[in-house]
């Protein structure tokens, strides 16, 4: 029996109120469904109820992506889940979850992966741990870019250990980075270091080595005792015993043998110049025939001769107090203007004064006066002039804190005009030390 609902107008024929005609309407619909019971229908082994194209339920076979069995449990075919039938979050994948159901989750870590799949390694995330290596092999780069594993060999080898092994006779000069000049010399930690060959010895980019100048001393010369190196015909030095005219002893000391030198060996008697002494030149240690000139001048018969005019302050000695032999004094004599000014001189070497006193040239009044100073310190009383010409006044005071002027210090004559000052002053020390 199939429910069919009545029309409007069979629906108002029927007796009774309105809710008693729908109460009894829902009566025969539940009538109705009780009625279908499941086990009322009649479906085969795995069969499913499925409206058809005319709206009627029509048993079919589940198939395609899914099956299921009498049982109700479905299954997915192999292969049947395909990328557009999943929804998953862009940069996201499935990953199995402990309870076995997959959940998405985002690539981090050591690997992290984009939209388009493409994997990437993080820095770092590659630890020799996690490579599989054989012993003592590294991993090196093949034709075709990838890495392969090989042993070390060749120049140098490695152990597992990292400790790298450079075999022998392996380093040729080729493979040795050396600025020019320099040699490998080992250094107080055990490496070598390029260091500029110096000192006694140098060597050039050819590996020529030259001794210095004035380098080889005698300690580092081998000679029998008593001997001396002497070049042969062939350009060697050898040890020779030093004879003839001079021996020599181990001591260095020299001896020349009785009548061994004469006049010929000096200088020839037609080279000879009467008077001429034998200087040593210096530098080259030679010595030299000269003529004694200058101060003094030498005669065949050794008579030195000192010339006219040629002694003066800087050849007097230094005199100290107490000296028992004396000193020469030594006088500066100063050329006095008539003007009230300071005339100065620079003295060359260190002397003290002794005495003071002026000439004048002129007719002075006692207000013409005349003082010596040490640069700007007084060594004498305020001289007064007397109106004579050529009368000689003279320092009654001489003060003994400024009285030395040491060499290279100014002497000061300090002049003061009235009538006529000018003249010669003059002042008289000794040399000191």
């Amino acid at each position: 029996m199939v429910y069919t609902a009545p029309g409007s107008a069979a629906f108002s024929k029927k007796r009774g109120s309105m809710a008693d005609k729908i109460t009894a309407e829902l009566a025969l619909i539940d009538a109705e469904l009780a009625a279908v019971e499941l086990g009322d229908i009649e479906l085969n082994s795995g069969e499913i109820l499925v409206g058809n194209a005319g709206n009627v339920a029509t048993a079919v076979t589940p198939s395609g992506d899914v099956t299921v069995s009498n049982a109700g449990v479905t299954t997915i075919g192999a292969g049947k889940v395909t990328a557009a039938k999943t929804s998953l979050a862009s940069g996201k994948l499935f990953v199995g979850q402990g309870t076995g159901v997959a959940a998405e989750k985002t690539p981090s870590g050591a690997v992290t992966m984009d939209t388009d799949g493409v994997f990437s390694l993080a820095d770092t995330a590659l630890s020799p741990a996690k490579l599989a290596l054989v012993d003592g092999h590294i991993i090196v780069g093949d034709a075709s870019g990838e890495g392969a594993d090989v042993a070390m060999s060749g120049d140098c080898t490695i152990a597992n250990t990292g400790a790298v092994t450079i075999g022998a006779k392996k380093v040729t000069e080729s493979k040795i980075a050396l600025a020019e000049g320099k040699v490998f010399i080992g250094a107080s930690g055990g490496a070598a270091a390029a260091q500029t060959l110096a000192g006694d010895v140098t060597v050039n980019t050819s590996g020529t080595t030259a001794i210095g100048a004035k380098k080889v001393l005698a300690s580092m010369i081998a000679c029998a005792d008593g001997k001396i190196l002497v070049g042969g015909a062939d350009g060697a030095a050898a040890a020779q015993t030093m004879s003839g005219d001079a021996t020599l002893a181990n001591t260095g000391a020299i001896t020349i043998g009785e009548k061994k030198i004469g006049k010929a060996k000096l200088i020839s008697e037609a080279e000879a110049v009467a008077g001429n002494l034998f200087v040593s030149t210096g530098s080259d240690y030679g010595i030299d025939e000269v003529a004694v000139s200058g101060d003094a001048t030498l005669a065949a018969n050794g008579a030195l001769t000192i010339a006219d005019s040629v002694l003066e302050g800087s050849n007097v000695a230094n005199t100290a107090n107490d000296n028992v032999v004396g000193g020469l004094p030594v006088i500066h004599a100063v050329a006095i203007e008539h003007a009230s000014a300071d005339n100065d001189i620079t003295i060359t070497h260190k002397t003290r004064v002794i005495d003071f006193w002026f000439i004048p040239s002129g007719q002075p009044s006692t207000d013409d006066k005349v003082q010596l100073f040490n640069g700007a310190n007084a060594i004498t009383d305020n001289v007064a002039c007397v109106a004579t010409s050529g009368a000689i006044v003279r320092a009654t005071t001489i003060d003994d804190t400024y009285s030395t002027i040491a060499a290279g210090g100014t002497l000061r004559v300090t002049s003061t005009a009235d009538t006529a000052v000018a003249g010669v002053a003059y002042i008289m020390g000794i040399r000191s030390a």
